[in-house]
């Protein structure tokens, strides 16, 4: 099946004139040539000339997109800049590298790496909700600069995700043509992903790899599940470079150190293959041990009852 998709692929791509297509046509279509060159990839298949002519034809589509999003704005005199949007944020992202095409931010927490399934999320009047990081990068550039980064569909040009309680750098396309550069060398694993997470307990130096698929089925939690059935399939590696224990006069909490690097990037998959290995992630709400043990409970019950407010 891959290889009679490829084979029409490679013929079509002979023949391909994008000024003739629509933008929307063309946006569909540089996503299909990503996921020919991702399967390719993750099935460790050659793509030999399939990837020349992939990777040709993303760069005039582009290209292509690009010069009509010029053109869009150049009939908008207003140049956005999301000034509504800059409010003294506490713990900022930071911007730090402006490409043309790309921009690396780091990300705190408490920020969440927003897209296409957010864009349009309803809030709860009162309920606290995660800082967008698509607000904060339209209140730093103009929109002439940086078209993908209002555009919700393109996930506002962010190439991958962090969870909300996690920090680290984030590789963001503000053009079509650099996004489609991104997400190439992504789709085809030039570009490695790898993290640094602390679980509980004491993790074993033998503890090397995880394979086992991820089910991110939505329930009221929003967690992801390791299954055998369902889910997607989904690879992670780990190294335990530390072991660390907090003491005190009543306890010793344990914890490991962990570099994690992943090949596939399901919703939640570190935090999730670590609860499957025995080790989730620490100071975690979600993926929290079942047995956790807080040292101090009683005295921070008491000082609660003490302030006014009343036990559940």
């Amino acid at each position: 099946l891959l290889q009679t998709i490829s084979s029409k692929a490679f013929i079509m791509l002979a023949n391909f004139e994008p000024s003739g297509w629509h933008r929307r046509d063309l946006v569909a279509l540089a996503m299909g040539l990503l996921g020919i060159a991702w399967a390719h990839s993750f099935l460790t298949v050659d793509l030999v000339d399939l990837g020349i002519a992939l990777e040709g034809n993303l760069r005039r589509v582009g290209l292509e997109v690009q010069r009509r999003d010029a053109l869009a704005l150049e009939k908008d005199s207003r140049d956005h800049t999301g000034e509504e949007l800059a409010a003294q944020w506490m713990k900022a992202p930071r911007l730090d590298m402006l490409l043309p095409g790309i921009a690396v931010i780091h990300k705190p927490p408490d920020w969440e790496v927003d897209g296409s399934r957010t864009a349009d999320r309803d809030t709860d009047e009162g309920s606290l909700q995660p800082l967008r990081l698509s607000s904060w990068l339209q209140a730093q550039l103009p929109r002439s600069q940086c078209p993908v980064s209002w555009d919700a569909a393109l996930d506002f040009g962010f190439l991958h995700r962090l969870d909300v309680p996690s920090s680290g750098l984030i590789l963001c396309g503000t053009t079509f043509q650099g996004l489609m550069s991104l997400r190439w060398q992504l789709d085809t694993y030039k570009i490695e992903r790898q993290y640094i997470v602390w679980g509980h307990d004491l993790a074993s130096a033998s503890l090397r790899e995880v394979v086992a698929n991820i089910d991110p089925r939505t329930v009221d939690s929003k967690r992801s599940y390791v299954s055998e059935v369902h889910g997607k399939p989904a690879q992670s590696w780990f190294v335990v470079p530390a072991h660390l224990r907090r003491r005190d006069a009543k306890t010793a909490d344990a914890f490991s150190a962990l570099a994690v690097r992943i090949r596939t990037g399901r919703r939640h998959q570190i935090r999730a293959h670590l609860l499957h290995a025995g080790h989730p992630t620490a100071t975690d709400c979600k993926y929290a041990a079942v047995g956790v043990h807080f040292a101090h409970f009683s005295a921070l019950e008491l000082d609660f009852l003490r302030a006014g407010a009343q036990s559940p």
